[in-house]
């Protein structure tokens, strides 16, 4: 008897949260109710009742409709993630587990976004017809655990020890510029040579760590040329070289097709400067869904040790 009342109460609680999700989603309880096919009256009771259970307000009523209370808001976000948890418990057990539901959300920088994230990400959802991603574009750092963010492609060394990160990719770069500023300034042959000639450096190092050249011999020497742009965009950089105006070293996935196509020419190349890398970062295991994982993997499969964009660069 006592089993039968704690399964009873179990699935009343399952169906409250379901219910308040509903009316969240659907923009309110009128919405909700068409979609559900029920009276809006007992969506409203229900609503109540479980702010009665829970001794706390979860909306703000006006004449205008429901917003959330920060209680709600918190409530909300949890109730979603219990929500999709047991979709995806019965999708892992079910006759078709690669069929991947619900939403992942993520974030990555702006430029490889655009050129290497995007493209992939379709053909993913092509994949899996089901499947959502909310996908975040942005170069400020974004907080995981605190936002709310399943999953994030970072450039570069990883600091925050609280996120596992799996390396999809290394993150190459090589100094350039255009032919024009070359005729002009000529060619340096050295590192050391750069203090003649003009920098277009990245705002998200410092210039000890982004003119940071290794040579054959193992040598550090750090170039020091004279800084005229400074930008935490590489596209810009890149931009600003393609015109003649100094020296870059951005990543390679991002000054590739200007290398390609021939309008900004490698120099330095028997130096190296420092290799850092692209990961996927996720807060810990416990939280990971199977659909992050699967999403993971493809991301490792299509990037790999030789990515795309540095095929047949230097042939």
């Amino acid at each position: 008897m006592i089993a039968v009342v704690l399964h009873i109460e179990t699935m009343n609680r399952f169906e409250d949260m379901d219910t308040f999700l509903r009316i969240i989603d659907a923009g309110g309880i009128s919405k909700a109710a068409v979609k559900k096919g029920i009276a809006k009256s007992a969506l409203s009771r229900r609503l109540s009742d479980l702010e009665h259970r829970l001794g706390a307000q979860l909306v703000n009523r006006s004449t205008r409709g429901l917003s959330l209370t920060e209680a709600g808001r918190s409530f909300y976000e949890r109730c979603k993630r219990i929500m999709e948890d047991v979709d995806e418990a019965e999708q892992m057990v079910s006759a078709d587990s690669t069929e991947l539901r619900g939403t992942i959300s993520m974030t990555a920088a702006l430029s490889f976004g655009v050129l290497h994230l995007g493209p992939l990400i379709n053909v993913f959802l092509n994949q899996h017809p089901d499947l959502a991603i909310d996908l975040d574009l942005t170069d400020r750092r974004v907080e995981l655990i605190e936002e709310g963010i399943d999953l994030a492609i970072r450039i570069g060394r990883l600091s925050d020890s609280r996120l596992i990160a799996r390396k999809l990719a290394p993150m190459r770069r090589i100094a350039c510029a255009s032919p024009a500023y070359l005729k002009t300034h000529g060619t340096p042959h050295s590192p050391r040579d750069l203090r003649n000639h003009i920098g277009l450096a990245s705002g998200l190092l410092p210039d000890s760590i982004y003119w940071q050249f290794t040579g054959n011999n193992g040598e550090n020497i750090t170039g020091r040329p004279t800084s005229r742009l400074r930008a935490n965009n590489g596209d810009v950089l890149v931009q600003a070289a393609c015109e003649d105006m100094g020296i870059c070293a951005v990543p390679l996935f991002i000054s590739s097709r200007a290398i390609k196509r021939g309008d900004l020419v490698p120099i330095l190349t028997d130096f190296r400067l420092r290799e850092d890398g692209i990961y996927a970062v996720y807060p810990p295991a416990r939280y990971q869904s199977h659909r992050v994982r699967m999403l993971i993997d493809f991301l490792a499969r299509e990037y790999g040790a030789d990515p795309s964009w540095e095929l047949g660069l230097f042939n």
